[in-house]
């Protein structure tokens, strides 16, 4: 193989590179907010909140109904022309993998209205019933002050820990973003 061919590969690379570059990053741009969130996320917040939606046009109504805050490890929304309704969603480590949780508050009245779990792969029958009604129906209109307590599933303590350590992550959050 002589110089000019390795040169000629090297250039074929750099443009198919940048060819894609620019091929993904247009694509981000087209869909926009849809990138940063899923269906189930939104369907929970929605279901938290006891409002009924079109699934064709749930995006559409999302975008109308919801602001975005904070995009960062902690995804934060305002409702619209609701100042104090603020939904979340955050992951971080639950016993065996990574967990989901999305939920809305209430920040005037310092109440959470929901919890769901979106996304969990814990032990089947055991840290998985944090995604049950059982366990997140203990924050259905949960007062909270700084920090909030959970009843952990039995057989689930830790995969409960979990979910208690994210909600008190967002909430810290929370209270940086009014200082802000």
């Amino acid at each position: 193989m002589n110089k000019e061919s390795i040169w000629a590969e090297i250039r074929f690379m750099l443009v198919l590179s940048f060819v894609c570059a620019l091929f993904l990053g247009g694509t981000r741009m087209a869909i926009g907010q849809r990138a940063e969130l899923s269906d189930k996320t939104i369907d929970s917040i929605y279901n938290i909140m006891g409002i009924k939606t079109d699934k064709n046009i749930i995006y559409e109504q999302f975008s109308k109904d919801f602001k975005l805050l904070d995009k960062g490890h902690i995804k934060i929304w305002q409702k619209v022309n609701e100042d104090s309704i603020m939904a979340y969603e955050v992951s971080g480590s639950g016993m065996w993998a990574e967990i989901s949780v999305v939920f809305v508050v209430d920040s005037f009245k310092k109440e959470i209205l929901g919890l769901r779990v979106t996304e969990q792969k814990e032990t089947p029958g055991v840290g998985s019933r944090v995604a049950e009604e059982e366990f997140y129906g203990q924050f259905n209109n949960m007062p909270y002050d700084n920090k909030v307590k959970v009843d952990a599933v039995t057989g689930a303590t830790t995969s409960s820990k979990s979910v208690e350590k994210l909600l008190n992550k967002a909430l810290s959050r929370q209270i940086s973003l009014k200082k802000e």
